[in-house]
Formats: structure tokens, sequence, C-alpha cells
């Protein structure tokens, strides 16, 4: 046996007009075909510099799940001996089915299986491989960008390995029936030799591109800022012993908790399984921070203008929307696991797209219940620094619940069309960043929400039953400054600062 050799030895010639990323077959100087190529997904070259050499097949060994290759060392041919002394490098080869079928879940698999391969070609007096090309199929809803990291398998581990870029070792991506013409050109030809031409590729064009990679920076010094900010203000609190245990501060700390997550999102490869569990994890506790926060405004527009049925219907909906968003979370992370990737994803899909309607259906009767309030709270007994407080705290909400909208609305149009063009992706990917931060950074606001004790004026107090609820000879007012606060309503509040 003597080594697999793909194409047979060739020598070839720069083709310095490519503008693109190219596998370009050459013997004595002829250019025999040329055949576009592409970088996977966020794994960018290691020296973005373009290499010649021979061609060896990358074997694998059967029936394992080791993702290991297999080294035939018997002597090689007299052609190939007289490349090893011209050429410095040999170029690998294998199908991602091959690699699949041994064991290789990811790219970086296959490259550090092809780098553990490279180190033994001396053995065979080959000279070592520093790229490896993996022929699949097209992946991409639009023939023009092939390989997108929507669709291409191999890009992401689900076991928790690694899945970057394998130092030493570049991968580059054709498709099977471009490789067989290349193939098919070169066969029989002991003096040719292929040279990959480096490129990123159009999708690695916009996502690597420095005003993609500015913009995540300047997000992330932001969303810094913010818990910076945060952090700031929840240990004045904590300093002044105004703290306490209530709904508004849960909301903070949830925030904060959804804040810290979000960071290293921006540092990750998109659509990693890292970058998938944290935005998850991000999405869970912003979620849950925003329908604490629409409970925490019933409780008190409750008191100002009481509503009782349309306040418990609300109540209800926030505590279905919390849980149908917990169990989306936990289907979300058991779908990225080995396991959970042999479970059919139709059952996700649905609870993902109940999961958005859901809190949309929340979010839609919240604001038309809350403008109602706005309107009552013109004729109701509600002294004017408690109606600017519940007014902030109902814009707040608004707010929130509006970027939190935006956020579900982008998920649940990339469910039903996935985006097919680097462009698209790249628009959806840099709303997602904004409509979360901006969903972070309006729900930490929170915190300076000063609650009042009572939400009626004096005289309403006074007043008995009229300016309260019916039956009671106690006004609400009175009812909720005697009250414990769970809710968020000072007992003692400091002037000047916010409790």
């Amino acid at each position: 046996m003597r080594p697999s050799l793909l194409f047979s030895p060739l020598l070839l010639i720069l083709h310095s007009s490519s503008a693109q990323a190219e596998l370009v077959a050459s013997v004595n100087g002829t250019i025999l075909s040329h055949i576009p190529s592409s970088t996977p997904f966020e794994l960018d070259s290691n020296d973005r510099a373009s290499r010649m050499g021979m061609n060896l097949l990358l074997p694998w060994k059967a029936n394992t799940t080791s993702c290991e290759p297999v080294l035939e060392v018997e002597d090689p041919k007299q052609a190939a001996l007289k490349l090893t002394s011209r050429y410095t490098e040999s170029i690998l080869f294998t199908e991602w089915t091959s690699a699949e079928n041994a064991g290789c879940e990811t790219f970086t698999d296959v490259a550090n299986a092809a780098k553990a391969y490279s180190g033994s070609l001396s053995i065979i007096v080959v000279p070592p491989a520093r790229t490896i090309v993996i022929s699949s199929g097209v992946e991409s809803a639009d023939p023009r960008y092939p390989f997108s990291p929507l669709r291409l398998p191999g890009l992401y581990s689900s076991q928790g390995r690694p899945d970057g870029r394998v130092r030493g070792m570049d991968v580059v991506l054709a498709t099977v029936e471009d490789v067989k013409v290349l193939a098919t050109s070169i066969q029989d030809k002991d003096e040719a030799v292929v040279y990959v031409v480096w490129d990123e590729g159009p999708w690695n064009l916009l996502f690597l591109s420095i005003p993609y990679t500015t913009l995540l920076l300047f997000l992330f010094l932001a969303t810094v800022g913010v818990i910076l900010w945060a952090g700031w203000s929840a240990g004045r609190v904590i300093y002044l012993k105004q703290w306490r245990a209530n709904l508004r501060n849960s909301v903070f700390l949830l925030s904060l908790v959804s804040a810290l997550f979000f960071l290293p999102v921006f540092w990750l490869r998109d659509r990693s399984m890292p970058w998938i569990v944290l935005q998850a994890l991000v999405s869970l506790f912003g979620g849950w921070a925003l329908q604490l926060m629409l409970l925490l405004w019933t409780h008190i527009s409750l008191e100002a203008c009481p509503q009782r049925k349309t306040v418990l219907f609300l109540r209800i909906l926030i505590s279905l929307s919390c849980l149908i968003h917990t169990v989306n979370f936990a289907l979300t992370i058991i779908m990225i696991t080995p396991t959970g990737k042999s479970l059919s994803s139709a059952g996700t899909l649905a609870l993902t797209i109940l999961n958005a309607l859901t809190s949309l259906v929340l979010i839609g009767i919240f604001i038309l219940y809350s403008l109602q309030f706005h309107w009552r709270s013109a004729v109701q007994f509600i002294s004017p620094t408690s109606k600017a407080t519940l007014t902030k705290l109902t814009h707040l909400s608004w707010t929130a619940a509006t970027f939190h909208a935006g956020v579900l609305i982008t998920n649940l149009i990339s469910q039903f069309r996935a985006p097919s063009t680097p462009g698209l992706l790249l628009v959806q990917s840099v709303a997602l960043y904004f409509l979360m931060f901006m969903r972070i950074s309006v729900l930490l606001c929170v915190l300076g929400v000063s609650l009042p004790r009572s939400t009626l004026t004096p005289s309403s107090k006074r007043s008995g039953p009229s300016g309260g609820y019916k039956g009671s000879g106690t006004s609400s007012g009175d009812r909720m400054a005697s009250a414990p606060t769970p809710y968020g309503y000072t007992e003692n509040p400091t002037p000047g600062h916010h409790v």
C-alpha cells in the first residue's frame, strides 16, 4: 500500500487574477481547472496566505467514533518523491460525510485530526500539511452564498469541545460537485498540483469586517458601562441601608444577571454552542425581569384604579408566560446536547412560537390596560408625586416591553424565514444585539424608581370609601401605608435618594 493520493502529484502556477477564494489545478504551467472555495463561518485563516502543494486524501479509521486518520506507511511512488524535493507542503482532502462517519463532529475535529496526521507524514517522506479541504453540500438557501452558518453541519460542537480555529491547520470548504470536477481534470496527470487561493468568503467578509467588530465593541463597552452604573446604584442603596427584598429589586437583580450573561456573547462565535446557551440565559432572565416588572405595575395600578378582573387576567397571563418561557429555555438547552439532536425539532419550534405569541399578547394587553389606567388617572384622587412615579414606571414598562417584543419578533421571523444572504443575517444579528442591550438597560433603570407609600391624596384618604374600595371604610391609601412593602413601597424614604 502507498499513501492514498487524491490527485496525482502536480505543479501549480499562481492564478494571480483570482478575486475570490479558489482551488486552482495546474500542470506544467497550464491551468486545468479552478473551483470556488470558502473559509468556514468565523474560522479565519491562521495567516491569510495562499499556498500550494501536493495533494493527499486523508484516510479515516473505519467503524470508530474516535475521529482518527490512518497513516499508510508504504513508500510513495517516485513521482511523489520528486515533488517532495520540490515542494514543502501537502494539501489534505476529505469528504465531510467520511469524517462524520469516523466520529468527527465539527470541522475543528477534522482540523485537529489533520494536524496530527500531518505530523506523521515525514515517516513516508511526504511534506507536512497546513490546509485541509473539506468537501460538503452547498447547505444554503441561496446558491450565490454557499455554506450558510444557519445550515452548514460541522461548525459547532454539542459536547462542549472547543470548536474554533486550530493553530497550524486551516480549513477550506468546497462543494462535493466542484471537488469532483477538480479531481477529474487532473486525474492521471503526475505533474499537477493544486493552489489554494485564500479569501474570507461572503459570510466572513461581513462578520469579520472592521465596521461589524467595531459595532460589537461599542455595544460591549456600553453594556459594561450600564453594568457599572447599575452596580454603583445598588451599592449606594445598600450603603444607605435602604435595600428591600421586593419586586422592584427582584426586577433589578434579574436584569443585572441578564446583563452579565450578555457580556461574553459579543466575543463568541455566532451560533456556537456557548453562544446559544448564553443567549438563552440572557433571554430567560431578561424575560423574567420584564414579567416581574409588569407584575409590579399591576400591584401599584390596582391601588390607584381598581380593575380587579382585568388585573387578574393580566396576572394569569404573566404567570403563563413565565412558565412557557422557562420550558422553552429548558428545551433549547436539551436540543443542543448530543441526546437532544436526535429529537424532533417540531415540538421545540412550536413551543418557541407559542412563547413568542404568549409574550406578545401579554405585552399588547398590558399596553392597552396601561393606557386605560393613564386615562383614568386623570379623574382619580392620586397625588402629583405618586402620579409622576407611576407614570415613570409605566413609561419604563412600555419601553422595556417594546424592546422585548422586538427581540421576540426578530427570533420569530428567523424561525419561519432564515436569512439567506450574509447581509440579511448581519442585519438580524445587529438588530438582536441592539434590542437585547436596550431591554437590559431599560429594565435596570427600575432601581431609579422611588415607589410611594400611598397612591392617593390626603384628601381622598379622609373621604373614606369614596376614595378607596367599595364596602370599606378605609381608603386604599391607608391600607397601603400600613401594609408590609413587598412591591417596592418605601417605608421611610430618605429625601434625595432612590429606594
